[in-house]
């Protein structure tokens, strides 16, 4: 492989071995080291659809994979969240830096094209009442599901999206939660909750603009 250069300057040639090397460096797998947060920092969020694998991530990075607990990191040190971010997918972010993120993710547009709607069997509409809606229906603290489903349904009046709301995909409530309106709260009776993360983090989202320059900066840095 060689790196393509101005027009008279010598290219460099890299072998696979280089190549493969600083992706490893760079995915923090060559050296352990560095908290939980640190890591999740450094890899700018930890896929977490599955908990046992944000956990596993974790602990081949970290320089102590045997004291990790995230269960802690989430829900009593708060630092760390757990909320819809990159695609869509549910993924562990630094407490520290969710007001960027959210900054960011705010901006994302939401097309809800027909098949859309055939598919989730909500309209734009309804999908806009329902975001407006969950910043009163988390105001009393963390909802399960189907609580959360039920209030909205009463603020909206839109009952008959029951099934929508409470479905396991959440795509109702991602909107939501890209506006920093929602992200996953503490477990109960093995049930998950949902919380406001303004009152739960004590943090708003930043500007979109700086957000922007923050995160690139954090990131080209490392």
């Amino acid at each position: 492989m060689s790196l393509s250069s101005e027009p008279g300057t010598q290219c460099e040639s890299l072998g696979w071995d280089r190549v493969l090397g600083w992706r490893v460096g760079r995915h923090r797998l060559a050296s352990p080291a560095g908290t939980p947060v640190e890591v999740t920092s450094a890899l700018v969020g930890v896929q977490a659809q599955v908990a046992s694998s944000a956990h596993q991530v974790l602990a081949v990075r970290c320089s102590s994979p045997g004291g990790i607990d995230v269960e802690r990191l989430l829900w009593t040190d708060r630092v760390l969240v757990k909320t819809w971010a990159m695609r869509g997918t549910l993924h562990l972010l630094p407490a520290a830096e969710w007001p960027e993120w959210v900054a960011l993710l705010s901006t994302r547009e939401w097309r809800i094209t027909p098949a859309w709607v055939k598919y989730h069997g909500v309209t734009a509409e309804e999908l806009d009442a329902v975001t407006a809606a969950v910043p009163e229906a988390l105001a009393g603290g963390p909802l399960t599901r189907d609580e959360l489903a039920d209030r909205v349904a009463e603020l909206t009046g839109h009952a008959h999206l029951s099934e929508q709301l409470r479905s396991g995909w959440t795509a109702v409530f991602k909107p939501a939660a890209a506006q920093g309106l929602l992200c996953q709260g503490p477990p109960r009776d093995g049930n998950i909750t949902f919380v406001d993360p303004a009152r739960w983090l004590g943090q708003r989202a930043s500007r979109p603009a700086r957000a922007m320059s923050t995160l690139c900066r954090r990131w080209t840095s490392r």
